[in-house]
């Protein structure tokens, strides 16, 4: 994610005709795509509080959360990042930077996502089961 991070940042270094301009208007939905994206991350991870890592990984007491964000999305701490990176990558004002701050941190996530599934899948089975069929991976009504 940071070689993405960076290669968003070294479009702006690019001559106008090669860097795919975005619309000046999009930048207050820019703005608050990636507020939002920071408010959905911060409150998933709040509500994990002690069963948040970042390692894949489970502990002896943990719980299957069903609750806040948790409710509609499986994964609503990727949604939120990924929210904040295409924002910030909007604010950075051309395609080729949101191309950037979207799309291989996406590929990361998808991996990851697939990761830990498994290992709630083992550990909850068919919690997980009731769990996954009533919920969003990623992105409601979409993934």
């Amino acid at each position: 994610m940071p070689v993405s991070i960076y290669l968003a940042f070294q479009t702006l270094k690019l001559p106008p005709s090669e860097s795919f301009p975005l619309p000046s208007s999009l930048l207050p939905a820019g703005a608050l795509l990636a507020s939002l994206g920071l408010i959905l991350r911060w409150y998933a991870i709040h509500r994990l509080g002690q069963w948040f890592t970042v390692d894949v990984a489970l502990s002896q007491d943990q719980v299957l959360m069903r609750k806040g964000p948790y409710r509609f999305v499986r994964n609503p701490s990727y949604a939120g990042a990924l929210m904040t990176l295409a924002g910030i990558g909007i604010l950075l004002g051309n395609a080729l930077a949101l191309f950037f701050m979207i799309i291989p941190p996406l590929l990361m996530f998808l991996h990851r996502i697939r990761v830990e599934e498994r290992v709630l899948s083992k550990a909850f089975g068919s919690q997980w089961v009731d769990y996954r069929s009533r919920t969003w991976r990623l992105v409601p009504w979409v993934h």
